[in-house]
């Protein structure tokens, strides 16, 4: 396992621990529906904290388990704000969610050899 995906292993297992701290971890599963949006982050179906669980999480760990290459987002293209917006919007106190979002973006955004 490369350093960038043992990096996004413990981020993202970081980022699980932190939803659930405050409060942002759904104990039921969205609809296959709401799952299929093609509206970035899934805005008009989920909460972006059910879209980081949901979709995020099990997407990038999915890449992870098989040893795939890691997605590259160009600089400033990243997920850090729209996380920071949509909290700050629902007076969502959890910086740490959106650390670990930035730190993601950070590892995805730097090239890797």
């Amino acid at each position: 396992m490369s350093t960038q995906h043992s990096l996004l292993a413990s981020y993202l297992l970081k980022l699980e621990n932190a939803l659930q701290q405050h409060a942002l971890w759904s104990a039921g599963s969205p609809s296959q529906q709401q799952l299929s949006s093609l509206q970035p982050f899934c805005l008009d179906t989920l909460t972006i904290e059910q879209w980081l669980q949901f979709i995020l999480i099990p997407r990038l760990s999915a890449l992870l388990a098989t040893g795939a290459e890691l997605p590259k987002i160009p600089a400033d293209h990243g997920m850090t704000g729209m996380v920071d917006l949509t909290f700050s919007q629902r007076n969502i106190r959890a910086n740490e969610v959106v650390d670990l979002i930035r730190a993601i973006d950070s590892l995805l955004e730097t090239p890797w050899p």
